[in-house]
């Protein structure tokens, strides 16, 4: 007679369910769509006023190395000023391996040496693999005849490296680079020739960047840097995010709000394939603060709270990704976590149906609305999400 019971409530909390919902089932396309170029970082985060700063040998490889992926050959490099216990030890023997730079003909490779414009002029043809430009720049105090004016005809040609305000390019001067702030184009091998990249900031008030792809922090605050392939139609988009030793702008901000009359609080907001979260305020705004360098573009939000539906955010850019005034929507019902609003939750809901809080079928997470009884209004919670899973919401 029990089981009767049984299956008689969860065939008319269905039928009621059945009569209540009525929801439409929106298919995500994919209009990913393959690029010509690559930047040597997606995301960076730098400081307001970050200034470029003089730069070593040892610390120039290691900048190739991250921004390539270069990989050692497992060549048997050694320098006699090159220790195996220094820092910069694999970043040189993997560079020299890759045949971008070389040791000294007294066989050092003087590793804490500055680097001059010139050779880094040099480092970036072969490392970029650039055609020298057959048109010439007006360059002041390079003549043709220079040693390495095709290097530096070719990476001013192609807005890799600058002339100063009297078209010099002082070429013995030291090299000064902001590692943090600088980016570096990679032209695919689809591209058949390389042609002038330009580069734009999308909010100048938070962050500049100049004709070498050098960003500058301005003012804490988010903006995108765009780096186009000029003349071919092909843009690659970058995300900044500046901050000041007072202020850090989080990775991500924004609101919810459950589809139901509940609170908005203690909903758990991730990031990527990190097991740490923070959670949602009684008005349902959270922050999620980080390292930048931990995230990948696109990134996944997800939102979790028991009893509700797993929501999913696929993110391109860091900031505020909702508002008070448009929050992201969260669907009550899921009450047994299997990311699916269906009729295995209406059966958890009947097993404790007209039940209150203290007895012993009573499940807190049936009890949607948080009235302390698992009843119609519950039912009616879970009509309102009644068919809906992570995938289709």
């Amino acid at each position: 007679m029990k089981n009767f019971k049984f299956v008689v409530i969860v065939f008319f909390l269905l039928s009621q369910i059945i009569l209540l919902s009525l929801n439409s089932i929106v298919f995500a396309s994919d209009d990913s769509e393959s690029i010509s170029i690559t930047i040597n970082n997606s995301n960076i985060q730098i400081y307001v006023d970050n200034n470029p700063k003089l730069v070593t040998r040892a610390e120039i490889c290691r900048f190739f190395v991250k921004a390539l992926d270069l990989k050692p050959s497992g060549e048997n490099i050694h320098y006699p000023d090159v220790p195996y216990t220094y820092e910069y030890a694999q970043d040189i023997k993997t560079v020299v391996a890759n045949k971008i730079m070389l040791g000294y003909s007294d066989g050092s490779f003087k590793p804490e040496n500055s680097i001059t414009r010139v050779e880094f002029a040099v480092y970036l043809c072969k490392i970029l693999k650039l055609s020298f430009e057959t048109d010439n720049v007006a360059i002041g105090d390079v003549v043709r005849a220079h040693w390495a004016y095709s290097y530096i005809n070719t990476v001013v040609n192609d807005g890799l490296m600058s002339l100063d305000e009297n078209n010099n390019f002082r070429p013995d001067d030291k090299l000064s680079i902001d590692f943090t702030g600088q980016f570096l184009p990679i032209i695919n091998a689809e591209s058949s020739e390389y042609k002038k990249i330009t580069w734009k900031s999308s909010n100048e008030e938070v962050a500049t960047v100049d004709s070498t792809g050098h960003v500058t922090g301005i003012s804490p605050g988010y903006a995108k840097i765009i780096c186009s392939l000029e003349d071919q139609g092909i843009s690659k988009t970058c995300n900044v995010i500046v901050k000041s030793p007072q202020y850090s702008p989080p990775l991500f901000s924004g609101n919810i709000c459950p589809n139901i009359n509940a609170s908005k609080s203690n909903f758990k907001i991730s990031a990527g394939q990190s097991t740490e979260y923070v959670t949602t305020d009684e008005s349902g705004y959270f922050e999620l603060k980080g390292n930048i360098s931990d995230i990948d573009m696109p990134c996944t939000i997800q939102i979790t709270k028991n009893g509700y539906l797993l929501k999913k955010l696929e993110l391109q850019s860091f900031g505020s990704i909702s508002s008070p005034d448009n929050p992201i929507n969260i669907i009550a019902g899921d009450v047994n976590s299997d990311n699916k609003v269906n009729l295995s939750d209406v059966i958890m809901i009947a097993k404790g149906f007209n039940t209150v809080r203290g007895q012993s079928d009573y499940n807190e997470v049936c009890d949607l609305n948080m009235d302390d009884s698992i009843n119609m209004a519950d039912v009616l919670c879970i009509a309102k999400g009644f068919g809906y899973t992570t995938e289709t919401y």
